[in-house]
């Protein structure tokens, strides 16, 4: 009898020390930032998209926060910091896909370190890997895209001919992707 109050006390004492937590994510502080290549020495063209369609999302837990983020990416707001590259990224590359310039996806699954992260863009659509970590107040899933997975030769031959000369005949089909966010997280 004595154990059984002993175990009770015990699991009411645990219970009054759990924490009762809300994860929180404004919109404003998700990015979606990539790195393309050109050049026969794969040179780096680092940009973002300005506007990629989330909202606000709240959960009781940082792993169910992190999945089922939904966004649709407007292409048009591409941000190299070079307004002139911008224009020619969308023209060339962003408006010769065979459907809606825009990038849709979800955050799906958060399993050891890596989310998976299903994108749709021209009519492919693609669970890609994401190598996770976090910080206390952020997370960042970081991974590689090829664009040829996504039906996009006309976008990448589209690209690499209005840049030839400053590419040096060569853009690369691989993308690297970072998804990052600074989170908040309250406790009761």
């Amino acid at each position: 009898m004595r154990g059984i109050a002993l175990l009770g006390t015990l699991l009411l004492s645990t219970s009054l020390f759990a924490e009762n937590c809300t994860y929180s994510i404004k919109a404003s502080d998700l990015n979606l930032s990539w790195k393309a290549f050109k050049t026969p020495l794969k040179i780096g063209v680092g940009g973002k998209f300005n506007q990629l369609g989330v909202k606000d999302q709240s959960a009781s837990s940082l792993r169910d926060l992190v999945e089922g983020i939904k966004f649709d990416i407007d292409t048009n707001s591409t941000d190299t910091g070079n307004p002139d590259r911008d224009k020619k990224i969308v023209k060339f590359f962003f408006q010769n896909m065979d459907e809606s310039s825009n990038i849709t996806g979800e955050t799906l699954i958060l399993k050891k370190k890596v989310l998976t992260v299903r994108i749709k863009m021209n009519k492919f659509e693609r669970d890609i890997p994401l190598n996770f970590t976090k910080t206390d107040n952020s997370f960042e899933a970081k991974g590689v895209i090829d664009v040829f997975d996504f039906g996009l030769n006309k976008s990448l031959a589209g690209i690499n001919k209005a840049c030839e000369a400053l590419h040096e005949g060569k853009t690369w089909s691989d993308v690297e992707v970072v998804l990052s966010a600074k989170y908040s997280k309250s406790c009761k």
